[in-house]
């Protein structure tokens, strides 16, 4: 009886819920190193980048950085940097000159000429400004600077109004005022510190500035007419 039950177990077909693994298909689970060395070859590998390429990527990018804020700088300075106004005296005139009967003391209308050399900014001149007529570092006359609106790279006709300083004239300056054919040539020179605004395209202020402006000149005579004979003027930003 157990030769026949043996011989029929192994006649008898394999269970379908137990199938049979042959031998050259049984495998065996790997240890955790084995597999994440497996895992790394399988895998391709992030090269990592050097500590030297990095710098000086970086290097690069903030050169880069620096020429493009030098070419900003640069332009902006070409563009908007402010030139100081240009002034020339037109004519002088003596106003209430003293007589030979009465000591007073004049006052003088100086006429300005001044030039904007700036192409695309408009200047405005503030009314504190001082100005001040002298003859050989005599102060003969004082008055304040108008308040003005200049439009870019243009020119403006500007009234100066100077009263007269207390006290006598220097020689010369009232022989000259008493002169009526235009002989007695005086020497004269006018000084003034006038606070400007800047302003670009559409008004906007760009910053405000103070100008130094000294003239230097020749009239024929002060009492015979106003002609300016020679004259050289200087203005600079304080």
């Amino acid at each position: 009886m157990k030769v026949v039950t043996k011989a029929m177990s192994l006649l008898s077909p394999p269970d379908p819920h137990h199938p049979a693994i042959p031998k050259d298909q049984i495998f065996s689970t790997p240890s955790p190193e084995t597999a994440i060395i497996a895992e790394r070859h399988r895998l391709p590998q992030k090269k990592e980048r050097p500590w030297c390429n990095r710098w000086l990527c970086i290097i690069v990018a903030l050169i880069l950085l620096a020429l493009v804020i030098g070419i900003i700088v640069w332009t902006f300075h070409i563009l908007f940097t402010p030139k100081a106004p240009l002034f020339t005296v037109v004519n002088v005139i003596v106003k209430n000159p003293p007589s030979t009967h009465k000591k007073t003391h004049p006052g003088y209308q100086i006429t300005l000429e001044t030039e904007n050399p700036n192409g695309r900014l408009s200047i405005s001149y503030g009314n504190k400004g001082d100005a001040t007529l002298l003859y050989k570092n005599h102060k003969i006359g004082t008055g304040k600077f108008p308040e003005v609106d200049q439009d870019a790279g243009s020119s403006e006709s500007i009234e100066l109004a100077l009263t007269g300083s207390n006290g006598p004239l220097p020689d010369d300056v009232e022989t000259s005022v008493q002169d009526k054919k235009g002989k007695k040539h005086v020497s004269l020179s006018i000084e003034m510190d006038v606070p400007i605004t800047m302003k670009g395209l559409g008004g906007v202020k760009l910053g405000s500035k103070e100008i130094n402006v000294v003239c230097a000149f020749k009239v024929s005579s002060l009492g015979a007419g106003k002609e300016v004979v020679s004259q050289k003027c200087q203005s600079k930003f304080k």
